[in-house]
Parts: C-alpha cells; sequence; structure tokens
C-alpha cells in the first residue's frame, strides 16, 4: 500500500492493496496483487502526482488529490523497478524510470482533454547492456529567489545562467561510473565521472578494522559494547548521487547544480556551469549550449555511506553504514551536526549486485590453448535510495514504524537558538563562520582602499547589509548582557582585616578576568568582521564606561603586533598613549605604530601626541610612510636634539656600555641612525628597501639638501614652543 498524508501528518488516502479507496480511471485496469510490493514511488513537484514503480515491473500514475490511477503502464518494463523519478517541466508530466536489469526509460503522458484519460510514450535511454543502474537522482528545479542573470551580477556572484532554465538533467550511476545525461531539450550524455579509486573508496580498511573490532568478542579496544546494527552487513557498497542547487565559496547567495557522490567513503562534488559569457542566451537561440562538469571538492567519511540527500543550497546529509546521520556544511566543509541513528530502524532494499570478471586459464603451457573463462558472481548491497529524500527544506526518513523529518535551520534561527539557550560563544563562532563564507568573499570584490580616512575599509559607511547589520547587532546584544552581569569589583578604600582583603583581592581577579574575556570576543568578532566603526565606538566606550580600558589595550596590542589590526581610531591612540604612560612603557606605542597602515591616520592628531611624547622613532616611520616627507621630520629631530643639548651636559664620555645617559645622545643616534637610512634608500627603522627605485635618489636629494643648508629654519610645528632661536645653525 501506499500512504498519502497531508500537511498535517492525517492519513488521507490509501493507494493499492485489498483495502484500496483508488478506483480505476480511463482505459487503466484495476490495480491487482499480481502487480507486487512498491518498490519505489516518487510525487510530482506540484503535489498533484504520484508515480509508483512494482516488483512486477508495473509503473503506475497515480491522481495523490482523489486516490485514482490515472495510467498504468505494464510493458515498459520486465524486472523489478528500483527507481521511479518526476522530471521537472512545467509543461509536461514525465518519468524517469530504472529497473533491476538496468533498462532506463522515459514515461512521456499526455492527457487527452475530450476524453479526461491519459497516453503514455516510452523511449529508452539505456537498454541495459551497460549494465545494472544502482543509483538515480534528477535535478530539481531552481530555488524561486536565485539570480536569473548571465554570467556575473553587479554584486559579483555568478548567477544562474539562462541555459538552465530550458535543461533537464539526471544522473545514473553504474558500477564503474556515474554519467550526467541531459533528457531535455534533446537525450545526450553529458559527462562521465569515474568511479572513485579504491585508496580514495576506503572500503578495504574500514573493512579490517571492522573485523578487528569483531575480534575482541564484541568489544571496542576500549572496552564499550559496540553499537547495535539496524540493517544486515552489506556485501559490497552501492553509489549514492544527490543533484541539488548548491552555494558555492565565495560565490555569495547565487546557486548552481552540484552533483554529490557517495561511493565507499569517497563524497565528492561535481560541478555544471556555463562558461562566463558577455551576450545572453535568448530563448530562440538555434543551437543547444551543454554546460562545462568539472571536480569541485572532496572529502573522506569516517564509514562508508549508504545514503545521501542535498538538505537546502549548502547542506548535504549522508548515512553511514556505521549508523551516523551527518550534516555538513559544504560551503565551509564543516560539520554542522552529527546524530546516532542506531536506534532507528530505517526501510531498507537488498540490491542482488551481478559482477563480471573474466580470467586466462592455461592448458598444456601452449599460448594458443589458453582460455577466458568469465565467472559471473552475485552479491548482496543495502540500499536506501528510496528511503531518504529531501523536500521543501525538510529530510524524510521512511522508518519501519513512523516517518522522521529532519529539518535544515536557517543560520538567523540556529543562531537564535543557541543564543535563547545562552550559549552565546557559540552563536557569535556560527556568525563568523558565516561571515566568511558567504560576505567576507563578496566584500573583497567591492573595497577599494584610499588614503582618506572616510574611505577606510572598515570604516565605509552606507555599504553595510542586512545581515552584517544583524552580526554586528548580536555582538552588542551579547556585550550588553556580560556588561549587566559582570563581577562587581571591590575596592580597597579602607583598612579591614586581611581576610577582607583577600576576598576583596579575589572580586577584582574575577571582574579584572570577565573583561580581559570579554575583551578578546569583542576585538577578535569586529577585527574578523572589519567592523572597527563598532571596535573604536560602541565597544570602546563600553570598556571607558566600565572604567577597563587599560584591559581593552592589554588585549588589543597583540592583534596590532601581529598585523591582524592596522588602525587605531584617534580618540582610541589618545587613551593607548596614556595606558603605556601609566605602565611606563611608551615604546610599546612606537612597536605598534610600526606594524600600522599610517596612510590611514588622522596626522594632526596622532604627530601631536607622538611631539608631545618625544617618540621620534615613530614620528620618523609615520612622516616618512604615512606622508612621503623625509626632510621635516629630521628638522623636528634636531629642534629637540638642541634643545636636549642646552638642558645638559653634551660633552659628558659615553657609557662603556653604548646606552645613552641622556636625550641628546639618544636623539643624537637616532638621527645619525635615520639619515644613514635614507642615504641607503632604506625606510627608518624597519630597513626595507624604498620603492620605486626611483624615489631613493629623491629622498637622497632631499635628506642632502637639508643637511647642506647653512641655517635650518625650525620647522612650523616646532615655532609654537616659543623658543628664543628662531632658527639652527
Amino acid at each position: 500500500q501506499i500512504l498519502v498524508f497531508d500537511h498535517f501528518e492525517l492519513l488521507k488516502l490509501r493507494l493499492g492493496g485489498s483495502s484500496s479507496t483508488s478506483t480505476s480511471v480511463g482505459g487503466g485496469p484495476e490495480l491487482s496483487p499480481s502487480a507486487g510490493s512498491v518498490t519505489t514511488i516518487d510525487l510530482s513537484h506540484d503535489g498533484d502526482a504520484l508515480i509508483a514503480g512494482y516488483t512486477s515491473g508495473l509503473v503506475v500514475l497515480w491522481d495523490a488529490i482523489r486516490g485514482t490511477i490515472l495510467k498504468s503502464v505494464g510493458d515498459a518494463h520486465s524486472s523489478p523497478v528500483t527507481s521511479v523519478r518526476f522530471i521537472p517541466r512545467p509543461d509536461s508530466l514525465s518519468v524517469v524510470t530504472v529497473d533491476a536489469g538496468g533498462l532506463v526509460n522515459r514515461l512521456n503522458f499526455s492527457k487527452m482533454v475530450l476524453f479526461s484519460t491519459y497516453t503514455v510514450e516510452t523511449e529508452c535511454l539505456l537498454d541495459g547492456t551497460a549494465g545494472q543502474i544502482l543509483a538515480t537522482h534528477v535535478l530539481p528545479p531552481p530555488p524561486m529567489h536565485s539570480p536569473l542573470t548571465a554570467g556575473r551580477g553587479d554584486d559579483g556572484a555568478l548567477g544562474l545562467h539562462p541555459g538552465f532554465k530550458k535543461l533537464s538533467m539526471i544522473a545514473l550511476s553504474s558500477d564503474r561510473s556515474t554519467f550526467s545525461v541531459a533528457v531535455e531539450p534533446t537525450v545526450s550524455v553529458l559527462y562521465r565521472w569515474a568511479r572513485p579509486t579504491e585508496d580514495m573508496m576506503d572500503v578495504d580498511s574500514f573493512m579490517a578494522n571492522l573485523l578487528a573490532l569483531k575480534a575482541v568478542d564484541g568489544k571496542e579496544p576500549d572496552g564499550s559494547e559496540m553499537k547495535q546494527r539496524t540493517v544486515p552487513e552489506p556485501q559490497a557498497f552501492l553509489p549514492c548521487i544527490s543533484w541539488g542547487w548548491a552555494q558555492i565559496q565565495g560565490g555569495g547567495k547565487a546557486v548552481t547544480p552540484i552533483l554529490a557522490r557517495a561511493w565507499g567513503c569517497a563524497v565528492q562534488f561535481l560541478r555544471a556551469s556555463f562558461p562566463d559569457s558577455d551576450g545572453d542566451v535568448g530563448d530562440d537561440a538555434g543551437a543547444v549550449q551543454w554546460p562545462a562538469f568539472g571536480d569541485y571538492n572532496e572529502f573522506q567519511a569516517s564509514a562508508p555511506v549508504v545514503a545521501l540527500e542535498w538538505l537546502g543550497e549548502r547542506s548535504l546529509v549522508y548515512l553511514t553504514v556505521t549508523n551516523e546521520f551527518t550534516v555538513v556544511d559544504t560551503v565551509m566543509m564543516t560539520l554542522i551536526e552529527r546524530l546516532d541513528f542506531s536506534v532507528v530502524k530505517l526501510v531498507y532494499a537488498e540490491f542482488s549486485l551481478s559482477r563480471v570478471a573474466s580470467t586466462q586459464s592455461a592448458n598444456g603451457g601452449s599460448d594458443d590453448q589458453d582460455k577466458t573463462i568469465t565467472i559471473r558472481s552475485q552479491c548482496i548491497s543495502t540500499t536506501f535510495q528510496n528511503s531518504i529524500r529531501s523536500a521543501d527544506g525538510r529530510i524524510l526518513i521512511l522508518c519501519q514504524e513512523d516517518l522522521l523529518a529532519v529539518s535544515n535551520l536557517g543560520i538567523k534561527q540556529r543562531v537564535s537558538t543557541l543564543e535563547e539557550d545562552g550559549e552565546w560563544l557559540e552563536a557569535l563562532a556560527l556568525a563568523l563562520d558565516h561571515y566568511e563564507s558567504t560576505i567576507k568573499s563578496l566584500e573583497d570584490r567591492r573595497r577599494l582602499r584610499d588614503r582618506d580616512l572616510s574611505k577606510h575599509p572598515e570604516f565605509a559607511r552606507g555599504q553595510r547589509s542586512e545581515e552584517e547589520e544583524w552580526i554586528a547587532a548580536l555582538l552588542l546584544r551579547y556585550m550588553k548582557l556580560a556588561v549587566e552581569n559582570a563581577p562587581e569589583p571591590v575596592r580597597d578604600n579602607s583598612a579591614g582585616s586581611a581576610g577582607r582583603d583577600k576576598q576583596q583581592s579575589r572580586f577584582i581577579d574575577l571582574a579584572h578576568g570577565h573583561f580581559q574575556m570579554l575583551a578578546g570576543v569583542c576585538i577578535d568578532f569586529c577585527v574578523v568582521t572589519r567592523r572597527l566603526d563598532l571596535l573604536f565606538g560602541p565597544v570602546f566606550d563600553c570598556f571607558k564606561f566600565a572604567q577597563y580600558v587599560s584591559v581593552f589595550f592589554d588585549v588589543l596590542e597583540p592583534y596590532v603586533l601581529n598585523e591582524k589590526l592596522d588602525y587605531i581610531a584617534p580618540e582610541a591612540m589618545t587613551f593607548f598613549i596614556d595606558h603605556c604612560k601609566a605602565m611606563n612603557d611608551l615604546a610599546i606605542v612606537e612597536r605598534c605604530l610600526l606594524h600600522m597602515n599610517v596612510t590611514f591616520m588622522d596626522f594632526d592628531t596622532i604627530l601631536s601626541l607622538l611631539r608631545d611624547n618625544g617618540m621620534y622613532t615613530a614620528l620618523l616611520h609615520v612622516y616618512g610612510r604615512g606622508l612621503d616627507d623625509f626632510a621635516t621630520p629630521l628638522a623636528e629631530l634636531f629642534e629637540a636634539l638642541f634643545d636636549a643639548a642646552d638642558s645638559c651636559n653634551a660633552k659628558t664620555y659615553r657609557r662603556p656600555d653604548g646606552i645613552p645617559k641622556n636625550l641628546f645622545e639618544e636623539y643624537g643616534y637616532k638621527a645619525m641612525m635615520y639619515i644613514q637610512f635614507c642615504l641607503q634608500g632604506k625606510m627608518f627603522p624597519q630597513g626595507t628597501s624604498l620603492e620605486p627605485a626611483e624615489k631613493v635618489q629623491a629622498v637622497r636629494h632631499e635628506v642632502l639638501g637639508f643637511l647642506q643648508e647653512e641655517t635650518h629654519a625650525a620647522p612650523p610645528t616646532m615655532r609654537k614652543r616659543g623658543s628664543a632661536n628662531s632658527s639652527m645653525s
């Protein structure tokens, strides 16, 4: 019997069997017990028709709404039907049928309007000489939201080529190869995909390990009981194939046909695509344009795969012989979920696989007497190709006692679920994975670097997508919750007992550790998502309000030194310098500046800060790298050098270890090193070569010209000091 349920999971119809509610329509005979058992079914994409195959070779087209037989086809197959699939064409009712002998037919059903009956036209696609067909799948219709553009759209993503609108493809797999076959607009074999090598399938290694486990009385090496199997052990593993419209890495939300195949432990992906073209493919194009095929990706499963289906546009599910039901993100190639199906009794079919082998038999040692002996063997394998199907973003799994539905939650639903469960770090990590796989790659194509701070990629406004703002809002919600629930720091403002002091210290450490963790999460999140407007806006303001700016900069410093962050906003830089002053280590600021992109800095602010704090190494670097000016910073350094000479005894002897005793020695040594680097054509202080080559001569001329001047006027930025001497001689 075939049971038909509605969307509310209520039983509506029983098709076939002694208690059938079906009746004959038109010239179709009443379904009799001689038809045998149902072996495979499929539902049309509009849900109005159902096709069923039987052990007798009978194929029946049912009305899924009224429960009537629309057409019975008894002469298309003489062997049990192993697979039936509707071909998604809006203007026709067409089905691909496969039997156990390898015969593949296409049945085209037509309705006679006058008599309301159906006729069928049978077209043979494979006559069985290629061997048994072990797996079949039809490319479903494309998602409705896919962009129908030729080539690349405005966002740089590969859209759906219009050639796919006229194309219907199926995939067939024998024991040796998998074929991609076009059935519309004409029948044509488009691609032959060879069987994976034995090393890739890795079946022998798995079976050896399985036998080793059985050798220890059914115990795992660690002593735990082996999982109880719910299906017989197969003697051979069949290929599993599934067409799907899937996203690709770096392609944004655009989809393309991808054929997934599992054979043994090897899981592979074949992509179909049309080459980019400047011209559109019109509907009246005379020549048929076929897609090209190429390997897209592959990975190894932990055990041989017995079922495979697409779940949405970026998820693939597969079932292994060890009862592991696994969901994989095919864009990032990461594990999403793994379920134990050892207690689930799935419906399966045993497939009798015929194999033919040839060998040479020597007779009397004479070559002309050698004979070729053909050996035919039969082995039993287990197949689930008719037990697991994908429909409407769900995987439907037919069990012996019930029907399971596995839903595919979208990224926002999954993140929201984790958020509701309080799993904030997991939610943020999932959002970051989504950002890197679908948003970051598209932004890289759009962003252009410019010296203007407003054009800095991390500060560009008006270019944020809805998903970017959603990810940013997730971080801000987490930060607000973390601050509201932070441990209360207990300040030691009174003389208490020793025990109380110890308790206060413990609370202070808890608060410090809490904000240290929070800073790490926020900074890493903003750096990965390139949201420096958040980092130096709401995030930095939050740490200022909580009075944990020092913790923020302690965590921020390694990101700059490791060149993961190349910019610090002016306000934050002021606080950063004050923080380093409090630590009595201004050298940290200079080390950080050497790793930053100074071309985007607010020069008036940063140079003033460097000058006021005597950080001339960083000042020389910012002038040279950011302003392409090599003489002005030298003039400022000379001014500071002469001021230092006036305030100390410049004629004192140097220390034996060479360490400068005063600012005069420090600035003088720095000036000599700077001049040496400029004359050698190197950037100070990194020592990297100046580029392009003609720039070296310009820098030498600029520095030598400055040194040859008889008097050196103080730069305009220095004159406001109001020194008695307006020139340096």
